[in-house]
């Protein structure tokens, strides 16, 4: 059995798969907009068109809200 320890610390790019085919997926866009990061991924994989799009907070809602 693998050492959960050792996983813990690889990076979140490095663990995205593919929804359709279980390839390694790749940061393709990054966009910000009100308080949000939008990331969006693709398949590296030559024949795979699967993508993955991930929402991510900014900052804390209490320093945004009033905008």
């Amino acid at each position: 059995m693998e050492n959960s320890k050792s996983t813990v610390l690889v990076d979140k790019k490095a663990q995205c798969t593919c929804p359709d085919c279980g390839g390694v997926l790749a940061e393709v866009e990054r966009v910000s907009e009100k308080g949000y990061f939008y990331i969006w991924y693709g398949c590296r994989q030559p024949n795979c068109r699967g993508q993955w799009l991930e929402k991510k907070v900014m900052y804390p809602s209490w320093e945004w809200s009033d905008r």
